[in-house]
């Protein structure tokens, strides 16, 4: 996990980014570079607003407000506000396609109903009783993105990003990621 550091009123502190990094390392889903972001940004406005009211943006007393940032960011993400329809499912499924095959994913079959699958990367993780399947995502009318093993009955990990075509290309990459073994793998049970 990178890590950026502060220099404020002579003292080293973790960059916003980074305190929200450290966060969402401690929950079983993928955030997307646009929750991190909007996340650090809301947490900034945060702490800046406790320095100008004269508390330390250091004090302990203020970890907390990393895990509210984080939290709120990705609430705006995880639920959709309305369904829906099948054309727009359509469009993001086909964007998240595109996206997956120029991270160099070979895009293969999907076991997973409304999913978009890839095999495995060679050197990388697998999954399945037989150790040879690859990744599905999936989106449906009601819920964000979700990855899972391209396996029947599979456990489910939440991808935390934006259901837009740009929020397909954060997907496409943080799935390169865990298949290619950068990040680490969501469902070591299913190996």
């Amino acid at each position: 996990m990178d890590m950026d550091v502060v220099l404020t009123n002579g003292k080293i502190t973790l960059a916003p980014a980074s305190r929200i990094r450290i966060v969402y390392s401690q929950h079983r889903a993928l955030y997307g570079p646009t929750v991190i972001a909007e996340a650090a940004t809301l947490l900034e406005a945060l702490l800046d607003t406790g320095e100008r009211n004269g508390y330390p943006t250091e004090a302990e007393g203020f970890g907390w407000l990393a895990t509210a940032a984080a939290e709120a960011a990705a609430d705006r993400y995880c639920q959709p506000t309305g369904d829906r329809t099948a054309s727009e499912l359509a469009v993001l499924r086909a964007a998240l396609r595109a996206a997956l095959g120029d991270e160099g994913l070979t895009v293969a079959r999907s076991v997973t109903p409304m999913g978009v699958a890839v095999e495995p990367e060679p050197g990388g993780p697998s999954w399945g009783s037989d150790g040879t399947a690859g990744l599905a995502v999936t989106l449906r009318a009601n819920k964000g993105w979700e990855l899972e093993a391209n396996v029947p009955y599979s456990q489910s990990c939440s991808i935390v990003a934006p259901t837009t075509e740009d929020g397909a290309r954060e997907v496409a990459a943080l799935v390169r990621d865990v298949t290619t073994g950068k990040r680490p793998d969501p469902f070591p049970t299913w190996r």
